[in-house]
């Protein structure tokens, strides 16, 4: 990388600026999906939904989102699921998948 011309450098740079704005507005943030696992109005299906996006996430996203997710509380959300559900609920499943495959 230190060897890449600075004007290539600044592309990259640009480009994954652009990348995070869009996610942002497309509702793909950290932050988002926070929002979606502590809406008290949730029905099981939209929990069920926004697990399997935070699976995805957790799988795909640079480490940069898992931090952010991390330290805007994402964890005390998944406990307020668990807190929400039976136990023998899917969602219980995903959640402790998608939390131990990271």
């Amino acid at each position: 990388m230190k060897k890449q011309p600075k004007h290539l450098k600044w592309q990259m740079i640009s480009e994954h600026q652009k990348l995070t704005e869009r996610q942002d507005r497309d509702g793909n943030s950290a932050q988002d999906l926070i929002n979606e696992l502590t809406n008290p109005n949730a029905t099981k299906e939209e929990l069920e939904s926004s697990l399997d996006r935070l699976k995805v996430s957790l799988q795909n996203q640079p480490m940069r989102w898992i931090q952010n997710f991390l330290d805007k509380k994402g964890p005390q959300a998944l406990h307020a699921v668990h807190a929400t559900l039976p136990l023998d609920s899917h969602i219980h499943n995903e959640d402790e998948r998608c939390v131990i495959q990271t």
